[in-house]
């Protein structure tokens, strides 16, 4: 099991956008890694699941590069240029002190890269005010 602390933040803010991309020899491996993101110390991740089912797709292994998935909350396509698989993720995700994401993955057989990036707000509102996303697949 590989995990890794990868981001955090000492503010109110909200996440904006979560950016996911790999190139069509890691399709499994992205299909197989998941994400858990932690907001402000809770002993449990308000997001976990894998990368896969958070993009809206059962794999991407079966995606046509001609047909993408557009919405206002998600895009999953294929970059004709570079030739990776993307994925993102508008979904507003606020929190009150930081965010801590962790990658694994326990099906991993080699090295693979998965490039991510991530967009987030400062909140001006009171933080009494936010509250936490959540999403979790079993």
């Amino acid at each position: 099991n590989v995990t890794k602390d990868t981001s955090t933040h000492y503010t109110a803010a909200t996440l904006v956008k979560l950016h996911f991309r790999t190139n069509e020899d890691n399709l499994q491996e992205f299909n197989n890694t998941w994400l858990s993101i932690v907001f402000d110390d809770a002993p449990y991740a308000a997001v976990s699941g894998p990368l896969n089912l958070l993009c809206g797709t059962a794999s991407f292994t079966e995606m046509q590069p001609s047909k993408p998935l557009r919405g206002l909350l998600l895009n999953v396509y294929r970059n004709k240029t570079d030739a990776t698989f993307n994925c993102r993720i508008f979904f507003p995700m606020p929190f009150r002190n930081h965010a801590k994401l962790y990658f694994s993955n326990e099906d991993f057989s080699r090295d693979y890269k998965i490039g991510w990036e991530l967009k987030y707000n400062l909140v001006d509102d009171p933080v009494d005010h936010l509250t936490t996303f959540h999403a979790t697949y079993t």
